[in-house]
């Protein structure tokens, strides 16, 4: 038997959106198959259970059973639907600080600067130079 799950499986008939849901339900119906659990033959289905989404600036999206909200109890709700999904407790404990690290001191913006940043200034350069030639 040949299986396919995740973002790129496809069962005609039944589209699904490519979403972390739907897969993690895949791998729990195919893990109960692999292990005789399941039957074979018992067909997958996909059980929606709500939408969370992150817009920026401390707000988010949230859809659950029929019940929509938006803005920061969304945003709240998404962090702590995240927190939820950790598999270890050493990143539920490091995230919201990190979280937090982040809100007293901001994103960290620093950037290494490439040794070849010039390469594309050259060129304008070079039009300046001989610009200013053509003036004398």
């Amino acid at each position: 038997a040949v299986f396919a799950l995740g973002d790129c499986a496809e069962i005609e008939g039944l589209p699904l959106p490519a979403t972390a849901q739907v897969a993690s339900q895949q791998a729990i119906y195919l893990a109960k198959i692999l292990n005789g659990k399941g039957a074979p033959n018992e067909e997958f289905t996909y059980n929606h259970m709500g939408m969370l989404a992150y817009v920026g600036g401390h707000r988010g999206l949230v859809e659950i059973a029929g019940h929509k909200i938006s803005g920061i109890v969304a945003w709240f709700v998404w962090r702590s639907a995240y927190i939820t999904r950790l598999v270890s407790w050493r990143n539920k404990l490091m995230v919201p600080v990190s979280w937090a690290k982040t809100f007293v001191f901001g994103r960290d913006i620093s950037f290494f600067q490439s040794r070849y940043r010039d390469v594309h200034a050259q060129p304008y350069a070079a039009a300046q130079e001989e610009e200013e030639a053509a003036k004398k």
